[in-house]
């Protein structure tokens, strides 16, 4: 169904873990935002990684994931300024021949300089990652705080994010505020539409963007109650468990 409210609801959203698959979640309130990040994050990964971009200057929100203290230290990471999470300049051609051989065909190499593109911090986060039969779910919790470090146009995002997920792990965007065309590089785009915390049971989730014959579908739209892990979200304690 597109264009309207859906005449189901997802049990969950345990279907954005396709290989090769992307989720972007975007909307007004940042702690909704980032407690529906933490529902994907958790559909798809029970053991996924958290990386929080942070400011010097934070200023006081309504609590989320990291404030009341769901996600463990082993895989709760922050950055101390947003321009820690901006990406590496492009090697020369000089440097590249360093590492890769002359005779490498052009499609091999090119995922392997992308990768050496991505922030440090993600580059070492993926090292560091245990070997899995699946892919690891990766999310980038306030991401618009780097949006002035990375291009706009769709086109020349997704090398990034093709990087990540050549990298072994799915990667997930938590975005607050108004954003841009350069959401749809990414496979999945989630609008949550509610003002704060206090009125997310009013909320709705809106698919903006999903791969043909997925568990989602364009323009479709989804009271937050109805979706479990999201209502789990809004809804538990300090270190529930």
């Amino acid at each position: 169904m597109s264009g309207g409210a859906s005449a189901g609801t997802p049990g969950g959203f345990a279907g954005l873990a396709g290989k090769g698959c992307s989720t972007f979640v975007w909307g007004e309130s940042r702690a909704a935002v980032n407690r529906v990040l933490f529902a994907v994050a958790s559909d798809i990964d029970p053991d996924f990684v958290w990386l929080d971009i942070r400011h010097p200057t934070d200023e006081s929100v309504e609590p989320g994931p990291v404030e009341l203290g769901w996600i463990p230290n082993g895989r709760l990471l922050f950055t101390r300024a947003p321009s820690e999470a901006r990406p590496q300049q492009p090697l020369a051609p000089a440097a590249i021949w360093r590492i890769v051989r002359s005779d490498d065909p052009d499609h091999e190499v090119a995922p392997y300089v992308d990768f050496l593109r991505l922030p440090a911090v993600t580059q070492k986060i993926i090292a560091g990652l245990a070997p899995t039969p699946g892919q690891r779910a990766l999310a980038f919790a306030n991401s618009d705080r780097v949006r002035e470090f990375y291009p706009s146009k769709p086109e020349e995002i997704r090398p990034f994010i093709d990087a990540e997920i050549a990298g072994g792990v799915i990667p997930l965007y938590g975005v607050a505020g108004p954003s841009g065309a350069g959401r749809m590089a990414l496979d999945f785009v989630l609008e949550v539409r509610t003002p704060d915390l206090r009125h997310w049971r009013e909320g709705t989730l809106i698919c903006e963007k999903a791969p043909p014959g997925s568990a989602f579908r364009r323009g479709e739209q989804f009271p937050l109650p109805s979706i479990p892990s999201v209502a789990v979200a809004f809804t538990r304690d300090r270190d529930w468990k």
